[in-house]
């Protein structure tokens, strides 16, 4: 019976069979100009959330801490989860738009009953139906493949994005926790400055109740005492809101007295990370290969793709369909040899009139194109603008760092001479705290400068790293 059915019904088998095989030729034609980024390899969906796509080497930062900061965040943070999942989505849109190059195959099955009278004659009679339909529409013009090359380039946008964003936040943690040790020392340096200028004041009070200064220099030195407490309680509530944000970052609470016992250095391998490159221009590579710069270029080639295949629309299209059937009016006898037939047909529709809608999604598409394409031209110019800044900020922080660097060298060596001076009966205990206490504030201000230094460092690397251009140690 198999046998008699494949019979029956083997022109059917034999043409569907061959336009699976020419669907499947095209399918991979279309598709491998899609796997060129090696980014793409994979589908996004077996990466998983802790894995670091985005080219940082953990093991390089040199501080455990802060290496199980970064895998806290990249497991728990709300916005790369929601991106990730955004990603999974247009992955399988691009899956269901490729697979509308394949025909499509239905099994129908029905059953009914009917009854008529005949010169009262009462007739009645079943309708048992089983059939194979197969329909397929050959992508003639490249619609089809024009639709999934667009979708493709809309889900490497979004990778692009998920990167961008995770490079982004990651840069964002260890500014954070670069900021936060740096208040911890600056903090603690206010506390040394405080309780020296407080022996000051004690000194001072001494004086005036013997009639040594006037009030007026008393009362200077108890206010610039409340200034470096106000100093003081301003970082002290800087360091909190960013203990805070750390948190928001992570989606998870901190042990913040093992936080706010960490100190600063600059880190050797910000240290090492390039400050300047000889050339930037728009034209550059590193500029224009960057992920943000590259999410918007694929949706701007996605938007041109689309404009072109709504262009095709007007053309006509073929359809070809076929139906393998057993009918019968008892189900006992369904699959009897003498009840199975087949048919084939071939179809053409030609768009007549649609009353404009589609030259007018033609033009939303081509200026959907043109505004991206001027976005892209934008992006790259605020790319350039923001490397020139960065370039900046890193060799005014250097040279700060440097000025202040010498300045206390200087106040070093003038403090080893000072307290001699101070043990060997010429300079007063009051002179020498005074001294002590300026080197103390300048040391403050050395901090903060080393802190400039390290963002600027941060966020040139978080442009540049996403092309491993930074080979780190």
């Amino acid at each position: 019976m198999v046998y008699d059915l494949f019979y029956k019904g083997r022109d059917l088998f034999f043409a569907v069979f061959i336009a699976w095989l020419l669907v499947l030729g095209w399918d991979i034609s279309a598709t491998s100009a899609e796997t060129e980024d090696p980014i793409f390899y994979k589908p996004p969906y077996v990466l998983d959330l802790s894995e670091d796509s985005s080219g940082l080497c953990l093991r390089y930062l040199e501080d455990d801490y802060l290496e199980s900061l970064i895998v806290k965040m990249l497991e728990n943070n709300q916005q790369i989860k929601r991106s990730f999942y955004r990603l999974k989505g247009l992955y399988n849109v691009y899956l269901e738009k490729k697979s509308q190059l394949s025909p499509r195959m239905d099994f129908t099955a029905s059953m009914g009953a009917s009854s008529w009278s005949i010169f009262d004659e009462r007739h009645n009679q079943g309708d048992y139906r089983v059939g194979l339909e197969a329909s397929y529409e050959p992508d003639l013009w490249g619609r089809k493949r024009g639709f999934s090359r667009a979708s493709f380039m809309e889900f490497k946008a979004a990778g692009y994005d998920f990167l961008f964003l995770r490079m982004k936040l990651i840069t964002q943690l260890i500014s954070t926790y670069y900021s936060i040790a740096n208040l911890n020392d600056r903090i603690s340096f206010l506390d040394k400055a405080i309780n020296l200028q407080k022996r000051i004041i004690y000194i001072l009070r001494h004086r005036y109740t013997m009639g040594m200064i006037s009030r007026d220099k008393l009362y200077h030195a108890q206010e610039f005492l409340e200034t470096l407490k106000v100093r003081k309680t301003a970082l002290e509530g800087k360091r909190e809101l960013l203990a805070i944000s750390l948190e928001t970052l992570m989606s998870t609470k901190i042990d913040k007295r093992n936080l706010f016992n960490k100190s600063f250095s600059i880190p050797l391998w910000i240290d090492k990370l390039p400050g300047k490159i000889n050339t930037v221009d728009e034209d550059a590579g590193y500029i224009t290969s960057s992920f943000g710069i590259r999410a918007v270029e694929e949706r701007m080639k996605s938007a041109k793709q689309k404009a072109l295949v709504t262009l095709k629309e007007k053309y006509p299209s073929l359809v070809i369909a076929g139906q393998l059937n057993q009918i019968s009016d008892s189900s006992d006898s369904i699959f009897d040899k003498r009840a199975s037939g087949w048919g084939l047909w071939m179809g053409v529709k030609l768009p007549v009139f649609d009353a404009g809608r589609n030259e007018y999604r033609y033009l939303s598409t081509k200026d959907e194109y043109f505004r991206l394409r001027e976005r892209y031209r934008e992006a790259i110019v605020e790319y350039v603008a923001d490397f020139k800044e960065d370039f900046n900020n890193i060799q005014i922080s250097r040279k700060k760092i440097d000025n202040v660097a010498r300045e206390l060298s200087l106040l070093k060596k003038k403090s080893s001479i000072f307290r001699d001076r101070y043990k060997q009966g010429v300079l007063s205990l009051y002179e020498y705290l005074e001294k002590k206490r300026t080197a103390i504030l300048r040391e403050v201000d050395l901090y903060r400068y080393k802190l400039d230094f390290v963002q600027g460092k941060l966020s040139l690397w978080s442009k540049l790293h996403s092309l491993d251009l930074i080979k780190l140690p």
